[in-house]
């Protein structure tokens, strides 16, 4: 959390000063607890399953924090995109991208954590619940992205959430077809098929617009 603050206060005086260097250093600091987040805090910070509370966690604030000064980032790259040079001009979608990453990264494993909790406390095996949950939440996920993208009217945005709606798709019949229990399968199959299909009637509807 620490390091983000200062990264996103680098970045900062980087604009006030339009000083390009100094941008640059401020996103590669802020590349530092981005990555620490997701590729140590998440498997390295140990949680009590017995008094775990989903979103109500030390980490889940500090992921609170970290997206919330990429996307700080993001708006002044966005507000200020007419001041800058060279390959500047590409690392507003690329923090979109990071931010997107980080919020699908810990929200996938505060549902994780949830359901290790609940079979920690009532000893009861969760595995298919799980499964179920992170798949809707991925396409949930991907369907507000393309719904973002029909609202500001981009290409670009609408794309990013058919890409990311393919990944549910992918775990549907790669893993959950497989391994979750058959009433779990036929939710997963039957609420994906909904969405897809509520997906594809929005597209018609705003075929005009998109």
């Amino acid at each position: 959390a620490l390091w983000t603050i200062y990264a996103f206060g680098a970045l900062a005086i980087g604009f006030a000063k339009r000083s390009a260097p100094l941008r640059w250093a401020g996103l590669g600091l802020l590349a530092v607890p981005a990555l620490k987040l997701l590729l140590f805090d998440t498997f390295m910070v140990r949680l009590d399953p017995l008094t775990f509370l989903p979103v109500l966690n030390f980490h889940f604030l500090v992921f609170f924090i970290v997206l919330a000064v990429l996307l700080a980032a993001a708006y002044l790259y966005r507000r200020e995109r007419e001041r800058l040079t060279g390959q500047e001009g590409y690392v507003f979608l690329v923090i979109l991208v990071v931010a997107n990453l980080v919020a699908l990264w810990v929200l996938s494993f505060e549902a994780v954590r949830f359901f290790e909790s609940q079979e920690a406390k009532l000893g009861v095996d969760y595995f298919s619940a799980m499964h179920l949950t992170l798949t809707l939440m991925w396409a949930l996920y991907a369907i507000g992205v393309i719904a973002f993208g029909i609202v500001r009217q981009s290409s670009r945005i609408r794309l990013a959430g058919i890409a990311l709606l393919a990944i549910p798709v992918m775990k549907l019949f790669v893993f959950d077809i497989f391994l979750l229990e058959r009433g779990y399968r036929v939710a997963a199959f039957t609420s994906l098929g909904a969405m897809l299909l509520g997906t594809g009637l929005v597209y018609q509807r705003y075929n005009q617009a998109i």
